[in-house]
């Protein structure tokens, strides 16, 4: 039986609800309206008068506007900085331990995820409460929900070990309810789920084959940024599926003008790595590239990507000639990845990997030689490139050093034999010092000159005398050297 007190305490409890439905909304509404004016310190100003007062949504909805309103590092590290905006987090973490796992709300689990992934904030604990209770019951998202809560696992988790550990069971779950989910999925929250997946590394064909058929008959809709998002999971996952690539491809032709030279670097890439190439769409890229502004990774991605496709093709060809003088340009800002990967592009396209034949520039384009003279541009290329990476070749990583070493024996170009002995040079060094980096023998067999590795006997006397000697090989010798080494 009930008693009085209890019915009393009951009725009291109602009277007080209808109260503080109101003031959460009366607080969620101020955190909008001061975010509306682009002040960052009147919304902390309203977080910090009300913090005691907020619920869960009041307080994902603070965060979530703070992390719309700080686009820049220096506004992020200022808000970092500020105590209301730990105090903030400190409440966030306290109101999810309250939560019971029938009370999980998705839009605020999803909103604070977000937040804390574009704010670049990886709190272990903080987050590991997110992913638990979203991980318990996903099929309670929306799929824009659990697309953006999976996008800020993959970004922090990206960057930071301890995120890594936690999200584990939030992919598993959400693969297992996307794959099954028969209602609609919007292209973009797909294309988002896609990137996610492929930057955790979770590689699954089941569920990058389920994602790919749902995907078919929405790419009419799909936007730049959401085809690139898409070409780049498929070729980072290496998970081919032709039709979807011709279909956004296709789709890409008619609006290559609206695209962002990043959105078109992605595509391709991703194209080139499933080995889908498609003529118009690779030509449209090409001639749009033209006007862009584009930076020297843009360059380096784009260059591969075309020598990966369709390295014989004359929309290859054309492709790179037309980046080559932006290259010649702009060759002191390249990091040593990039001048790499640009030179291994260019020797793909344009090098000789079917002759053996002792050659020189000056015999290009004769009868005697048998080669196709090279454009202009190619040798002013490599002498361009020769003069600046030579004095730089220290910083070079030992992968960057084997790809160098890759591009110069093919390449029948004049100007090459102080590139090739400073690259020999360089391994050399590296090698006595004690390095037995297998990238290293292979850039030395590569020039053809294995028998030039030093021995344990041999490393002193090379780390004495400061420099290799007797490497001074042209192109054309090294090629000789190669095919008489396959002779015996």
């Amino acid at each position: 039986m009930t008693s009085g007190r209890d019915t009393a305490q009951r009725r009291q409890n109602k009277q007080k609800r209808p109260d503080a439905l109101h003031t959460f909304r009366r607080i969620n509404s101020e955190v909008i309206k001061s975010s509306a004016t682009g002040d960052i310190a009147k919304v902390l100003a309203v977080v910090g008068g009300h913090l005691t007062e907020m619920n869960l949504v009041n307080l994902t909805t603070a965060l979530h506007r703070l992390a719309k309103m700080t686009a820049t590092s220096k506004s992020q590290l200022l808000l970092k900085e500020n105590p209301t905006f730990e105090r903030l987090l400190n409440s966030l973490s306290l109101a999810l331990d309250a939560l019971k796992p029938d009370e999980v709300a998705a839009q605020s689990l999803s909103n604070a995820a977000w937040s804390l992934a574009t704010l670049q904030l990886p709190r272990a604990g903080l987050f590991s409460k997110i992913v638990t209770l979203a991980a318990g019951d996903v099929s309670s998202f929306q799929p824009f929900e659990l697309a953006n809560l999976l996008w800020a696992c993959a970004k922090l988790g990206a960057s930071d070990d301890r995120i890594l550990l936690t999200i584990e069971p939030i992919f598993q779950e959400a693969e297992t309810h996307v794959v099954s989910c028969t209602d609609p999925i919007p292209f973009r929250c797909l294309a988002t789920m896609l990137w996610a997946f492929a930057t955790a590394k979770r590689y699954h064909a089941s569920f990058f084959g389920s994602v790919a058929e749902k995907l078919l008959s929405q790419v009419f809709a799909a936007n730049c940024q959401e085809m690139a998002n898409t070409a780049w999971a498929l070729g980072k996952a290496n998970f081919q599926h032709e039709q979807l690539c011709r279909k956004m491809a296709m789709r890409a032709l008619s609006s290559l003008h609206t695209f962002k030279a990043q959105e078109l670097s992605n595509m391709i890439w991703g194209f080139s790595c499933v080995d889908f190439f498609h003529k118009e769409f690779f030509a449209g890229v090409a001639t749009t590239l033209k006007g862009m502004d584009l930076t020297t990774q843009h360059i380096a991605n784009i260059s591969a990507a075309y020598a990966r496709a369709a390295p014989e093709h004359p929309v290859t060809r054309a492709a790179i000639l037309n980046l080559l003088p932006l290259c010649c340009d702009r060759v002191q800002a390249f990091k040593p990845q990039e001048v790499s990967a640009v030179l291994l592009a260019v020797s793909k396209v344009f090098g000789n990997h079917n002759d053996n034949k002792p050659c020189s520039a000056a015999f290009l384009g004769t009868e005697a030689s048998n080669l196709p003279a090279l454009p202009e541009i190619v040798y002013r290329f490599f002498e361009v490139v020769a003069a600046s990476v030579i004095p730089h070749l220290l910083y070079f990583s030992t992968h960057s050093l084997a790809s160098l070493a890759k591009t110069l024996p093919v390449m029948h170009a004049s100007g090459l034999q102080d590139l090739v002995s400073a690259v020999a040079d360089e391994a050399l060094k590296r090698l006595s010092r004690g390095s037995s980096h297998t990238d290293l023998h292979d850039c030395l067999c590569t020039l053809g000159m294995a028998e030039r590795i030093p021995t344990l006997a041999t490393r002193k006397g090379i780390q004495e005398g400061g420099h290799a000697v007797g490497l001074a090989f042209t192109p054309c010798q090294i090629l000789d050297k190669k095919e008489n080494s396959r002779r015996r």
